[in-house]
């Protein structure tokens, strides 16, 4: 109790907010991790990016390989078995996934007028300017790889389910029970039960650089 009261720093005030954001950057984590380890999609049982998917390549980024991934998922065709032609489904691009080490040339790619020194087609005006937002994920340990994703209101991309419908909980001990009556201890608890997994890949574009 007195670490408590004498919690003139808010250290023990805070430790219920840093076990949610653990908790979170789990699911975080869990997520991305999907592209970056190119997880299994269920449906043929083969990886996410993949040839037979027509969704990947293995250019660095660049002003002429992102023209070229966006080609690439311009031309997905429907699933088979739908009952009409294999026609285009025109997909864009509304994120580019990139490590910590590819920021910089993400942002001039974005927000560039012209085409940056150095790239295909240099001082032209830049085609890609404005056209998809970019995350930068901390957690993705290849400084090459980058990933083009659809937006998820347009196409399936990842679903996450989370149990009972709820996002963490927190909960502590009843008072005068547990730790709290032998040991005048406050123990925590943080709950966040939860699935991802890949609803369709023709929503993703995977650069894998050699």
């Amino acid at each position: 109790d007195k670490v408590i009261i004498d919690d003139d720093l808010g250290a023990v005030r805070d430790i219920p907010r840093r076990l949610g954001l653990g908790a979170k950057f789990g699911l975080y984590k869990a997520v991305f991790d999907l592209i970056a380890t190119n997880a299994t999609y269920d449906v043929d049982g083969l990886p996410l990016f993949h040839t037979a998917h027509a969704n990947t390549g293995t250019a660095a980024l660049s002003y002429g390989a992102l023209s070229e991934a966006k080609r690439a998922m311009r031309e997905q065709k429907m699933p088979v078995g739908t009952g009409v032609p294999a026609p285009f489904l025109n997909i864009v691009p509304r994120f580019m996934l990139v490590p910590p080490a590819l920021e910089a040339l993400a942002r001039e790619l974005r927000d560039s007028q012209f085409a940056p020194k150095g790239q295909v087609w240099e001082g032209e005006t830049n085609i890609h300017r404005g056209t998809f937002d970019i995350i930068v994920v901390a957690t993705f340990t290849d400084p090459n790889n980058w990933y083009l994703v659809a937006d998820p209101r347009l196409v399936p991309t990842i679903e996450v389910d989370f149990w009972g419908g709820r996002e963490p909980q927190l909960f502590t001990e009843r008072p005068e029970t547990g730790v709290q009556f032998t040991a005048d201890k406050v123990r925590y608890k943080v709950r966040l039960v939860y699935g991802a997994d890949i609803l369709d890949f023709r929503g993703f574009y995977g650069a894998i650089v050699p």
